[in-house]
């Protein structure tokens, strides 16, 4: 089996990581349940920095994760 994994760390504004973490939460689990790629996924939201959000994804083939970065989410 051939999978891809990603990290990926964002940035937000100071103190709205929270305003953040709530539009990702209402749009990334459809987007994941979407794309029958994904193997894994996983939001992380590191206490020691207030502004990081860091995602870890899973796909089981390099295509699916081109997929997933072209839909709307």
């Amino acid at each position: 089996m051939n999978q891809i994994a990603l990290i990926v760390e964002c940035k937000t504004m100071p103190n709205s990581r929270d305003e953040a973490r709530k539009a990702w939460d209402m749009r990334m689990p459809a987007a994941v349940t979407a794309n029958p790629g994904h193997a894994a996924y996983f939001s992380c939201f590191d206490t020691a920095d207030p502004i990081s959000i860091c995602a870890f994804q899973l796909y089981s083939r390099a295509r699916a994760s081109q997929e997933f970065l072209e839909t709307d989410s």
